[in-house]
């Protein structure tokens, strides 16, 4: 990631945004920065992305999700405002199973990552050989420093919000369109996608809050420039996460070295 230079003081000398105008100019920031789906992503839209690859992106990524709550427990300990950090815990749940507060919200859905394992399980790949996966080292290292950011002074818990509202509407994206051609190209047993659409519903439901908080918490210059480029960091781990596998394909295909992998 890039060093964060502080701000000047001529930046901190122009008035903040209004919070609406703030927000909008977030999304038109993910629009310019990433105005198209990561290259895997794309490919399995299209269902041009080969089986082999499909199987790999599936291994790779299942260490983003069992390791997401370390980034949201990150933020969480860090936020004070009651209300956030209520709707922190909150996804924090979501991500680690419903089933945690199943005696208060009788809910019995399991942790994302389980979701992901059933779901690799319905494409074929055995759960013992996603578990046992070492991912590739621009994975492990997306992964990791969206954690130790979210953990350590590189964020603030503001800053963690705008991150979380990058993360979601990037995953909003991804996860919607690759949902149809799992089903209807790669024949995706319907039981198996029971992860895009318990995450989907959670994202819907988590932007609601963060939209409207970002707007009313945002209230300073510094906050915006500081939420903002946050927002704009996650962004880019976030497609780090995933571009490995892309990586991997064309070096095959074309004869050049392939991405290490976390020893």
């Amino acid at each position: 990631m890039a060093h964060q230079r502080p701000l000047t003081p001529e930046e901190l000398k122009k008035p903040p945004l209004e919070g609406e105008a703030f927000v909008a100019l977030l999304n038109e920031q993910k629009a310019k920065r990433y105005p198209g789906l990561p290259p895997v992503y794309q490919a399995v839209v299209e269902g041009t992305l080969e089986r082999e690859y499909l199987e790999l992106s599936i291994k790779d990524a299942y260490v983003y999700w069992d390791e997401l709550y370390r980034a949201i427990g990150g933020i969480f300990v860090k936020t004070n405002a009651e209300e956030v950090r209520a709707n922190v815990l909150k996804k924090m749940v979501n991500v680690e199973g419903k089933q945690l507060g199943r005696q208060w919200n009788g809910l019995t859905t399991p942790a994302y990552e389980e979701l992901w394992l059933r779901f690799a399980e319905g494409m074929g790949v055995p759960r013992a050989e996603v578990q046992a996966w070492k991912p590739f080292t621009r994975t492990h290292y997306a992964i990791t420093t969206l954690a130790s950011y979210a953990k350590g002074y590189e964020w603030t818990w503001l800053d963690g919000l705008a991150s979380f509202y990058a993360a979601d509407l990037h995953h909003k994206d991804c996860l919607s369109a690759v949902l149809d051609p799992l089903r209807t190209v790669y024949q995706a047993p319907e039981a198996s996608l029971e992860f895009f659409h318990v995450a989907l519903a959670d994202i819907e439901n988590d932007l609601r809050w963060e939209r409207e908080n970002l707007a009313y918490l945002s209230c300073t210059t510094e906050r915006q420039h500081t939420a903002a480029r946050a927002f704009r960091e996650r962004l880019d781990m976030e497609h780090q996460s995933v571009l490995a596998v892309w990586m991997a394909r064309e070096a095959e295909k074309t004869g050049g070295r392939i991405p290490a992998r976390v020893p």
